[in-house]
């Protein structure tokens, strides 16, 4: 048995050497073959596969034997290096030839630096600032169109009469035949013995004689007589503007603004041939400075020689380069005529670009321009927004000029590149009754995007306009100082209004040429159609975060910064040039 036990014994031991002779076998056979498959995953990046590339030998080719032999290889290696010479200059002579800018660099900007110490350019004057003061105006009667004094009797205090609750400071205009309908008061009693049809004297005061009695009913005649004949234009100046304009209102409300809702106005023409369009007065201001290049001044040019095209007959015009101070064309308005277009294109033909930016020197300049009633002066700057010189700060530019203008010139500005100063651009529009465009593809859309913006603001129907809301109403409405009435471009607001409010009541007021004009819109805010437009709501916070930073820029009080904060948490916007602003 023990026998037996130890012949199985050694059959399992050889069992499990050839098992091990084996298996080391099978593992160095898989590993050779697994050093040459490649697992391709598709996360995996690999490196391209190398294919493997064979030495090769580089020798000069023996000439042939035979001194024939050898100079007809001689020719024939001569005419193939002239096939190859040729098939080089082939190209050269179909291609086109290259523009002088692509094979010429830039010429250097010449900048004068005076040394380690000194400054590259000398300080411009900056300009004095006078402190706000708050408006202070004093009431009084500048032209007396009635006798104060009354002959007969004595002047009397009557008391002071209470405002009655609610009542609309603007109401809307009534017929005078609805008013003369009206049945009239009963006269009062007559003193005793007073002649017949004679007032009651008042308390204290003597009774009249009959001779008095009878003067008095006559002046009563005569002043009733005289108000019958009253008409509106010897009541008040101005034109009444009922038939000539028009408004329209959308509004927006919403269930997360319970308390307030929202409107769009647009105001226009009522029709196409009511209004006169209006002569205008036209400044063209261009940025000549070293930050602007040639590059770019070239296609500025262009388009001001486009803009003085557009000019019209009977309007007046000047032209003004700025550096680090500013250059007229002209001493004063000049009407367009074939003479002055020719002066002012060979003004702008010779800009050229150099020194430092006085933005606020070049457009001062177009205050000291006389200005004509009836007549809007529209102002067209052309610059990237980077002052180096005099104010340099772009709140400081915008609260001095917007101080010393007070809405009297329409400033339209237009940045040249992508990278403009949009702070400086669109609040300086923005104050003084303009708007603002940027050309933020490339030079050469500089002449179209200046002739475009030039077109809209070719046709004036109405300047000096503002618009007066009744405080009652408790409506809120921007912008505050609204541009003039174009005839190409939309007269926009966009104002809030208390939950329950059932009209909208304003006065617009304005002037058509040397014609003061008014009118009264009484718009119902039930009978406006309804939009779903968040965009309404949107817009409205935007146009008063922009009146917030256009009265700081006047002001610089931080409570202004605190409620423009608040507005951008409230309505979810960003506040405007977050940058441009203090403790940011």
């Amino acid at each position: 048995m023990m026998n037996e036990a130890h012949a199985v014994s050694g059959r399992h031991m050889l069992a499990a050497a050839a098992a091990c002779v084996a298996s080391l076998l099978v593992h160095g056979v898989l590993l050779f073959w697994l050093q040459r498959v490649r697992f391709d995953l598709p996360f995996a990046s690999r490196p391209p596969r190398r294919t493997p590339q064979r030495a090769m030998r580089l020798q000069e080719a023996p000439p042939p034997a035979g001194a024939e032999a050898r100079a007809v290889w001689a020719r024939e290696g001569l005419e193939a290096a002239l096939r190859r010479a040729e098939a080089v200059r082939e190209p050269e002579a179909l291609a086109l030839p290259p523009d002088e800018l692509a094979i010429e660099p830039e010429p250097a900007e010449q900048v004068a630096v005076t040394g380690d110490e000194g400054a590259v350019a000398p300080p411009g004057v900056v300009p004095e600032r006078t402190p706000w003061e708050p408006r202070q105006e004093i009431m009084q009667i500048e032209r007396e169109i009635a006798e104060a004094a009354v002959p007969l009797y004595e002047r009397r205090i009557i008391p002071r009469l209470e405002r009655v609750s609610r009542a609309p400071d603007v109401t809307a205009p009534v017929e005078r035949a609805a008013l003369q309908a009206e049945q009239p008061l009963p006269p009062p009693p007559a003193a005793p013995g007073a002649a017949p049809g004679a007032e009651a004297a008042p308390a204290g005061i003597p009774a009249p004689s009959a001779p008095a009695a009878d003067a008095v009913q006559e002046a009563q005649a005569q002043t009733t007589d005289t108000v019958a004949r009253e008409t509106p234009e010897a009541i008040s100046p101005r034109k009444p503007l009922e038939s000539f304009l028009k408004a329209s209102l959308t509004v927006y409300t919403s269930r997360r603004d319970p308390d307030y809702g929202y409107f769009r106005m647009d105001v226009e023409r009522a029709g196409a041939e009511i209004l006169p369009v209006l002569p205008r007065d036209v400044v063209l201001v261009q940025d000549c400075s070293n930050s602007m290049a040639e590059k770019r001044l070239y296609f500025c040019r262009q388009g001001l020689l486009e803009c003085l095209k557009l000019i019209g007959a009977e309007e007046r015009f000047n032209v003004v380069r700025f550096r680090e101070a500013a250059e007229t064309c002209f001493a004063a308005w000049m009407p367009r005529t074939a003479e002055s277009t020719n002066l002012a294109g060979a003004f702008i033909k010779a800009m050229d670009s150099r020194g430092n930016t006085d933005i606020f020197a070049g457009i001062r300049e177009v205050l000291t321009f006389e200005r004509t009633p009836g007549r809007p002066v529209v102002v067209l700057l052309i610059t990237d927004g980077l002052a180096t010189a005099g104010l340099t700060e772009s709140t400081d530019i915008i609260g001095e000029f917007s101080r010393a203008n007070d809405g009297a010139v329409s400033v339209f500005t237009m940045g040249t590149l992508q990278t403009a100063n949009a702070y400086l651009l669109d609040l300086l529009s923005y104050c003084n009754r303009g708007d603002s465009r940027i050309v933020s593809w490339g030079r050469w859309d500089i002449p179209e995007a200046m002739s475009a913006l030039f077109r809209e603001i070719s046709r004036p129907v109405l300047g000096d306009v503002s618009f007066r809301f009744t405080a009652q109403g408790g409506c809120e409405v921007y912008p505050v100082q609204t541009s003039n009435l174009y005839l190409d471009r939309p007269l926009v607001l966009f104002g809030r209004y208390p939950a329950g409010t059932e009209r909208v009541v304003c006065q617009a007021v304005g002037r058509s040429g040397d014609t003061p004009c008014d009118m009264v819109f009484d718009l119902g805010i039930a009978e406006a159609p309804r939009s779903d437009d968040a965009d309404i709501r949107t817009t409205w916070a935007r146009q008063k975060s922009y009146d917030l930073l256009s009265r700081y820029a006047r002001t610089r009080d931080p409570a202004i910064l605190r409620e423009l904060k608040a507005t951008a948490r409230r309505y979810r916007i960003r506040v405007p040039y977050e940058d441009e602003l203090p403790g940011r």
